[in-house]
């Protein structure tokens, strides 16, 4: 399932990499891709691991990228980060 999300991504800056992430309503939603990217991990990887692990709050989102264009990201809420990254190996 694809969430629509009629918001655009919002793009953050992060110690000079920039983060995608998408409010929709009080959540914060934030791209695993381009975290991956920041930190030089493999995304696909990161993904499916995320998918197998109760805590995390995750979903694939339809939104409209900084070009107009609909795009589908997998994210994450902002609540799901600091425990994403403590178990990367």
């Amino acid at each position: 399932m694809v969430e629509e999300i009629g918001n655009s991504i919002v793009r953050f800056d992060f110690y000079g990499d920039e983060i995608d992430c998408v409010r929709a309503g009080d959540t914060i939603w934030v791209s695993v891709k381009r975290v991956c990217e920041a930190l030089g991990l493999t995304s696909h990887t990161q993904i499916e691991k995320l998918k197998g692990k109760s805590w995390s709050t995750d979903r694939m989102i339809r939104s409209v990228d900084s070009s107009g264009r609909n795009r589908e990201h997998f994210f994450v809420d902002l609540d799901t980060v600091p425990m994403w990254l403590s178990n990367v190996n």
